[in-house]
């Protein structure tokens, strides 16, 4: 075997090291399509903008895609619902739905980027347990 024949594949995986979550999303946005979707432009927009909120913006975008642990993005998970510092009103936390959604998109993600070949990892995402909405029911 030459090395002209293994160093496409070891450049492809430190390629593949080097992306973050960050990019792994802008890459999806510009790349994803599915025949199932009849409005591709109207998800992408949808799922851009559910994703630049509420992981974008995060600190997990920075780190590298192939990298993200199950529990990073349960901590993750963790801050998004928890209580926002202050009476800021932008700052509110979003609904357990909203939540469960960004997450659907990340599963999403990871599976396109490893049907792609962008990436080849276990889904990260598969492993964290959805929120669910707790509401209190008072005797009468």
């Amino acid at each position: 075997m030459s090395a002209a024949s293994i160093a496409p594949s070891g450049f492809e995986e430190v390629r593949a090291k080097r992306v973050t979550l960050g990019a792994l999303i802008d890459r999806y946005f510009a790349e994803y399509t599915n025949p199932k979707v009849k409005d591709i432009e109207g998800y992408r927009y949808a799922a851009g903008s559910a994703l630049g909120t509420h992981v974008k913006q995060h600190r997990i975008a920075a780190l590298p895609a192939l990298e993200l642990t199950t529990q990073q993005l349960r901590d993750w998970r963790d801050e998004l619902l928890a209580e926002p510092a202050g009476d800021d009103a932008s700052a509110r936390r979003p609904a357990p739905e909203t939540v469960k959604r960004v997450l659907a998109l990340l599963s999403r993600l990871y599976n396109w980027a490893n049907d792609k070949g962008i990436i080849n990892c276990r889904n990260p995402v598969s492993r964290v347990e959805k929120p669910v909405k707790h509401e209190l029911f008072f005797a009468t």
